[in-house]
Parts: structure tokens; C-alpha cells; sequence
């Protein structure tokens, strides 16, 4: 057990410590300083410069041993518990690329800052490392506890924290980061990534000037255009499609010769450029759970199915009476207004009896986001191109539900 005289000697700087944290946060939840974005913990360094450069010196020969304990042993712990905050969920949101990125960024500017440190301006080799943790981690408080790691001297110390509160404090000056300040540089990180946008922009438009004015047809035969569309493609066509174009439920296969909307180059430059909107629209209250059946089978029938339940006479008429509109009375569909066939093998929600039952029960609606303003006219072409090689093209029947 320690000495309880030992108790006597660190209370009063323990006592400065926890009241300059308490002020801290009761001052962080004050609305005026809340509303700009001034957190406790910019608050507390703020406090601790004006107590360090004002009353402590008055009662650092009594306060110093607590302050020691604090700002080391105190310092770490709090460093643990903050850290407890992170849990496995948040990590799996951010996913391993971020985690690695992060740990990547900490080490390279802690191995940096150490080997300009001792090689180029040979400073000593745990003042190096100092300056590495303050800059690498979190800084004042990371330099305070690493300070007993590396036996650092006080004026080491010293010298690391006062770099780092030097140069973070030009840096809240400078950029966004002390409440609402927008920072003397005018930078903010939306102007810099559209900065970095239009110079990316602009290198690719003369990437692109070279197919411009050209149709479909002819960047379909250009091997150089159709890498410049399976790129645009990846980057914006994939999520929905799949990496192989071969699609997803509510999203169609790009490789085959269905289409929904008609397979020609002008339809397909179309439908990306402008987009499509599909809804069928829901049978289950008109039809009630019977007739929903009969028109399962019946549909199901046309591609040569059966089914254990359901009447396909009765389906039929349903069909004759409700459907015809718009796939057609042979149930061909009609691509004028993106209706499928129905007599093929290809469904776009699925094939399955509880697939397509949903389908004629609650309906579907399904969106192609439109790209032209987007993209842009060049771009469209070079999507389209590249759609068209993947499959049959034009030589397409009608496209399946």
C-alpha cells in the first residue's frame, strides 16, 4: 500500500488537474461555445496555458507531483478508456482498407519524423521520437505519454510539446478547426476535392476529344474506346450490374439479347443518356390470392412450366383481361414501354413460383438513374459501345421481366 504521505503530496496538483477538466466540460456544454464547435477538450488546453502562465507558477511547488502523476499515468489510462470507445462494430464499418490506411498514416509519420529527426537534424533519439508520437498520434497528449516510454528529459519534453502546440496552433489559424473558423487560408477540404476534380476533368477531356463526334458503331470497333468504357463502366455501372454485366435481381444481364428497351444502338444510348422508369403495377387486391394463382400458372405456362396450384384457363382470361395492354396478347411484351417477354427463359426478379407470384402480387418499379448530365454525351457513347460488345447488340428479341 502506498504512504499515505505520499496521498498528502500529490492531492493539490490532482486537485488543479480535476478542476481544470470539470471547468473544461462544464464550459464545452455552454450553447454559445457548443454552437461554434469548441469542444472541451480545446477548452482545456486553453485553460491549461492560461493557469500555466498565470496562477500555477504560484503553486507548482505544491501542485507539480500531482500534475506529474496526471499528465503521466492519469494521461495514459485516459488514453486506454477513450480508446475502449472503438468498438469491433466501428472498425467493420470502416473495413479493413480504412484501418490499414490509418495504421499506415501513424507509423509512416512516426518513422519520418524520427529519421529526419536523428539523420538530418540530429537531434537526439528520444526527442525524435517525441516529436514522432506528438505528430503521429494525437499530439500534447501523445508526446506526455510517451514520455516515460522513451525517458524522455523534461526539456525534451518541453521542446516536443512546444512544437506541436506551435504548429497546431498556426495550423486552427490557418485552416478550418477551431469551432467555426473558417481558417486564414480559405481552405476547406469540398474546395480542394473540386479543385482536384476539374484538374482530373480536364485530363480527361483530352482523353475523350479523340472519340468525339464518333456513333456508337464506330467506338463499338475502336479497342481503345472500349477499355475507356469497361472503365466507366466499372466505376459506375458495376454496383447495380455486376463486375461481368451478367446483373442482379432487378437488374438486368447486359451479356445476352434481351432488352427491355430494345437493343439498337440509338436505344441503348438511350436509355443511358435518359434513363428508364418501369412500373408494373399490383394485382393482389383486384385479383384477391385465387386469381393471382390462375395468372401464375398461366404466365408460367407460356415458357412451357407447370405448377402444382392455379387454373392456367383461368390465368388466361385474367391475362386477356388485365395484361394484354402491355405485353402483349402473345405475351411478347412491348419495348416501346419497357414490357417484358414473358415467354422466354429470362426474368429480371426471378423465375422461381414465389419469384414471379411476387411479381403479379405487389408489383415491381424499377429505376435506370439517367446519365447524360452526368457524364456527358461522350461518355454515354462510350458506355453504350461497350454495352453493345458485350452481347448480341441489336439482334435482340424483347427483353424479360
Amino acid at each position: 500500500m502506498p504512504e499515505p504521505g505520499r496521498f498528502a503530496r500529490l492531492w493539490p496538483g490532482l486537485l488543479v488537474s480535476a478542476a481544470l477538466g470539470a471547468l473544461a466540460v462544464l464550459l464545452g456544454e455552454v450553447p454559445v461555445l457548443e454552437a461554434r464547435g469548441i469542444n472541451p477538450l480545446t477548452i482545456a488546453i486553453i485553460l491549461g496555458m492560461l493557469a500555466g502562465n498565470s496562477v500555477y507558477p504560484a503553486i507548482a511547488g505544491r501542485a507539480e507531483p500531482g500534475v506529474v502523476v496526471a499528465r503521466q499515468r492519469l494521461l495514459r489510462v485516459g488514453v486506454v478508456l477513450y480508446g475502449f470507445r472503438l468498438t469491433l462494430q466501428d472498425i467493420d464499418q470502416v473495413g479493413w482498407q480504412g484501418v490499414l490506411v490509418d495504421a499506415l498514416m501513424v507509423t509512416s509519420t512516426f518513422v519520418l519524423s524520427y529519421q529526419v529527426g536523428t539523420r538530418w537534424l540530429r537531434l537526439d533519439r528520444a526527442l525524435a521520437m517525441l516529436v514522432g508520437a506528438g505528430s503521429a498520434i494525437c499530439g500534447a497528449a501523445a508526446v506526455l505519454a510517451a514520455e516515460p516510454l522513451v525517458r524522455g528529459k523534461p526539456e525534451q519534453v518541453s521542446v516536443a510539446v512546444a512544437g506541436v502546440v506551435i504548429f497546431g496552433t498556426l495550423s486552427m489559424f490557418l485552416y478550418p478547426g477551431l469551432g467555426n473558423y473558417a481558417g486564414r487560408l480559405g481552405w476547406t477540404s469540398i474546395n480542394q476535392h473540386e479543385t482536384q476534380q476539374r484538374a482530373s476533368e480536364a485530363q480527361a477531356q483530352q482523353l475523350l476529344a479523340q472519340f468525339a463526334g464518333k456513333s456508337v458503331e464506330d467506338l463499338r470497333n475502336d479497342p481503345q474506346a472500349l477499355v475507356v468504357g469497361r472503365n466507366l463502366f466499372a466505376n459506375n455501372c458495376a454496383m447495380c450490374h455486376g463486375s461481368d454485366a451478367h446483373g442482379n435481381p432487378g437488374f438486368p444481364d447486359l451479356t445476352d439479347a434481351d432488352w427491355l428497351y430494345g437493343g439498337s444502338a440509338e436505344q441503348v444510348e438511350a436509355t443511358i443518356a435518359g434513363g428508364r422508369n418501369g412500373v408494373m403495377i399490383p394485382w393482389q387486391a383486384a385479383l384477391g390470392g385465387d386469381g393471382v394463382e390462375n395468372l401464375v400458372a398461366y404466365v408460367l405456362s407460356l415458357s412451357g412450366r407447370t405448377v402444382p396450384a392455379g387454373d392456367v384457363a383461368a390465368g388466361k382470361q385474367l391475362f386477356e383481361t388485365n395484361c394484354v395492354a402491355c405485353h402483349g396478347t402473345d405475351a411478347r411484351g412491348n419495348q416501346a414501354i419497357g414490357a417484358p417477354n414473358l415467354t422466354d427463359h429470362t426474368w429480371l426478379y426471378g423465375g422461381s413460383v414465389d419469384a414471379v407470384r411476387a411479381s403479379i402480387a405487389n408489383g415491381r418499379q424499377g429505376l435506370m438513374p439517367a446519365q447524360l448530365d452526368r457524364l456527358g454525351a461522350v461518355r454515354v457513347k462510350l458506355l453504350a459501345a461497350y454495352v453493345l460488345s458485350l452481347g448480341a447488340g441489336a439482334n435482340s428479341g424483347t427483353a424479360s421481366p
